[in-house]
Formats: structure tokens, C-alpha cells, sequence
């Protein structure tokens, strides 16, 4: 049957803020808050996701799921192989997976079964660390197992200082209509909370994507930066997590 004139092949719109969620850097944790040797279950853009920090330091972040019986490898431990290198291993049937996603061991094995088993892999996300903050690379591409070419922003001012104030939420809203609210918030913050720097504050307010918003303020040679991070959850659920720097005396007092 021929198709008129009339009917709208298009691919249907895509609307605010969606279908750009994926091969960007988005803010997954404080760095302070992984310790060496934790593992941490975070769910972002609706997968399970293990992020944790090695004993050597390095953050690394892979599926929260053991390809076996589907069991949550953060429930695991953290285990040093014969090699030095660690791996993490579900607490089901004791598989062992390397912090790269791929399978170490699986203690079932006997000796007699030729079995390569580091074809049996974990998704690996990218993380990198930067500024006290943790960001996660999501690639639009499930396999994709390098490294990105684009760095996560770069935060100007007291960002590498210890944050003075950590708060977060959960939103029940989408990731795409937060956003729209960070977008519409008002270029020139109200400089009323600053006043206990003293004189009028300068500000100055950018955007980073997909869900970044900072605002610089300087007054003489002291400054303050305020961020404001949206992580996506679930179709439905963001995280806003707001972080504060300042090297005024008047903030040393404030605990994070």
C-alpha cells in the first residue's frame, strides 16, 4: 500500500536536554568518599554501576552485575591476585574480575579445562579524577573499552582546596527538565549571601555539559566557588549535589 504525501516519516523529536547523555563526562562522586579497598553501588542513567578505589589509589568503575547469576560484584570483595594485581570477587560463586572488566578466575575451573576466561568480561566505564571530584565517562557504545579524548572540565579558582560544604538530593525529576531549571537560573546570582566577604563581590557563572553549573565570586584576593552537579539516576530521578571552596577565614569554620 503506497504511503501519501501526508504521513510524517521524521523520526519523532527529541526533546530538551535528551539524547545527549551519553559519551560526556558526568559527576559521580566526591573523591573523598571512596576509600581504599570499598566497594560502592551507584546507579546512573539506570545501570548499576561498582565504583571503588584500588589500595594503590586508582579509581575504577565497572557493571554492578557478575555475568554468572546476575549478583552484585559490590557486595563482593576486594582481592589481590598471585600476579599483584587486584580484582574484584562476587560473593556468589567467588568469579574474580580485574578493575579493566575482564575475568581473572573462576574458582569452579579444575585444572584439565582449557578456558581462557578473560573473554568473560564486566563493563568498564572510564573515570577520571579531578579537583576532589570523581566524574564517569558513559560511551554510547557498550564495547567501547578505551579511554576519551575529551578531559572533564576544569574548575576555576580554590576548586583543588578542600570543599568546605557537601550537600546532596534527590530530585523526582528528569535529567532533562533539571537541567532546563539550571539553564533558566539567573545569570548574575544574587550577591546577598556574599555579603559577609565585605565589599560587592564579582561573579562570574558558566556551564559545563551535560549537568555542571559554577559560580566564581572574588572579593579583593579571596574567592569563592559554588557548583552545582545534576546526575542522572533513572528516567525519572536526578542527583543534584552541590559542593562549596572558599579561602575565606570567614568559611574555615565550616565542617563538609
Amino acid at each position: 500500500m503506497p504511503v501519501s504525501d501526508a504521513t510524517d516519516l521524521s523520526p519523532p523529536p527529541v526533546g530538551p536536554g535528551q539524547g545527549a547523555l551519553t559519551d560526556v563526562w558526568h559527576f559521580a562522586a566526591m573523591a573523598r568518599d571512596l576509600r581504599p579497598g570499598k566497594l560502592q553501588r551507584f546507579e546512573i542513567l539506570g545501570e548499576p554501576i561498582l565504583i571503588g578505589r584500588g589500595r594503590q589509589g586508582a579509581v575504577y568503575a565497572v557493571r554492578d552485575i557478575c555475568p554468572h547469576r546476575s549478583a552484585p560484584l559490590s557486595a563482593g570483595k576486594l582481592t589481590t591476585e598471585a600476579n599483584g594485581r587486584e580484582s574484584v570477587e562476587c560473593p556468589y560463586h567467588g568469579w574474580r574480575f580485574g578493575l579493566d572488566g575482564a575475568c581473572t578466575a573462576i574458582p569452579s575451573l579444575v585444572a584439565d579445562q582449557a578456558m581462557d576466561v578473560s573473554k568473560i568480561r564486566v563493563r568498564r566505564y572510564p573515570v577520571r579524577e579531578s579537583q576532589g571530584l570523581v566524574f564517569i565517562w558513559f560511551s554510547s557504545d557498550p564495547r567501547f573499552d578505551g579511554e576519551p579524548e575529551t578531559a572533564p572540565p576544569v574548575l576555576p579558582g580554590v576548586a583543588m582546596g578542600k570543599p568546605k560544604r557537601v550537600g546532596q538530593m534527590i530530585l523526582d525529576t528528569p535529567f532533562a527538565r533539571a537541567a532546563l531549571d539550571l539553564k533558566d537560573t539567573p545569570r548574575v546570582p544574587d550577591s546577598r549571601p556574599y555579603a559577609i566577604l565585605g565589599r560587592r563581590p564579582q561573579m562570574e557563572v558558566a556551564f559545563g555539559a551535560p549537568g555542571l553549573r559554577w559560580a566564581h565570586v572574588t572579593v579583593g584576593k579571596r574567592q569563592v566557588l559554588s557548583l552545582t552537579c545534576l546526575t542522572p539516576i533513572t528516567a525519572h530521578q536526578t542527583r543534584q549535589t552541590e559542593v562549596l571552596w572558599s579561602d575565606h577565614p570567614a568559611f574555615w569554620l565550616l565542617k563538609a
